[in-house]
């Protein structure tokens, strides 16, 4: 999984991307020219912060295309005035039905996103599984 972002003439947002297939470290993202979309992706306006002791949070998430696994590993000008993307956090995540369950590199604990569908806005409640300390999601992506 990773957390894109993503800069363009209208602002910044982030793109949530989750692998539906296993990536293994170092491995191969590029793929053919045609290979296919298995990432989720979800586009979000702002950051997420944890209070010390909060364990969930409710936010709004655009649902986007599926993107290409290159995604993961991707940075720079996207092409055809699409804008720039920035990976700003990378992790593992593991999706089951409509829950995904994650952890980032480098923050503490885990996470599961549990999806509520729409065509143009889902919610997406975020509950995270150790409450040891404040969690700022802004600060670890450089917000």
């Amino acid at each position: 999984m990773a957390i894109l972002r993503h800069e363009t003439d209208s602002g910044a947002h982030f793109d949530w991307l989750f692998s539906r297939v296993q990536v293994e470290p170092g491995g191969d993202l590029l793929g053919p020219a045609g290979e296919p979309r298995e990432l989720l992706a979800f586009r979000l306006a702002a950051a997420l912060r944890f209070a010390p002791g909060q364990t969930s949070a409710c936010f709004e998430a655009e649902p986007m295309a599926d993107h290409r696994l290159r995604y993961l590993a991707f940075e720079g000008d996207i092409g055809r005035g699409r804008g720039l993307v920035t990976r700003v956090a990378a992790g593992w995540c593991a999706i089951e039905g409509n829950a995904i369950r994650f952890c980032l590199d480098g923050a503490p604990g885990e996470f599961t996103l549990r999806v509520a569908p729409s065509s143009e806005v889902c919610t997406i409640e975020l509950v995270r599984t150790s409450t040891v300390d404040a969690l700022d999601l802004g600060a670890l992506v450089g917000r």
